[in-house]
């Protein structure tokens, strides 16, 4: 916000903050990222890259662990908000259901070609 009004008014950033009467330290300390702040960055971006080399099938569990596995430390609670805040969420697959059965198979149905009648070829 500090750098829009800087831009819009030609003002210093002293001149802004002493306005609003903040601290200039204040505002660069906000505009500096944290170490946490890299790392989510980092961690972000090795998700994203996970997340598409499987074609959006991985939850976080399964992302959790190839970046284990890659030697990257966090928890499975941090790869799922740095999902959530990407929008990142997996395909469930569907659920299997046979269809190719009445549900009765303890009373199968009857073999209609045995009781049909033969059928003659006319040339």
């Amino acid at each position: 916000m500090i750098e829009l009004l800087c831009k819009r008014t030609g003002a210093s950033i002293r001149t802004v903050c002493q306005t609003m009467e903040l601290s200039r330290s204040s505002y660069y300390h906000a505009t500096t990222e944290t170490p946490s702040q890299k790392a989510d960055r980092n961690i972000g971006l090795a998700i994203q890259r996970i997340f598409k080399l499987h074609r959006s099938c991985y939850g976080h569990r399964r992302i959790w662990r190839e970046l284990r596995d890659e030697g990257i430390v966090c928890s499975p609670s941090r790869v799922s908000r740095l999902m959530a805040e990407r929008g990142l969420r997996a395909i469930q697959p569907r659920t299997f259901v046979l269809r190719t059965s009445d549900g009765r198979a303890d009373k199968p149905a009857d073999n209609l070609l045995k009781v049909a009648p033969k059928v003659e070829r006319n040339d």
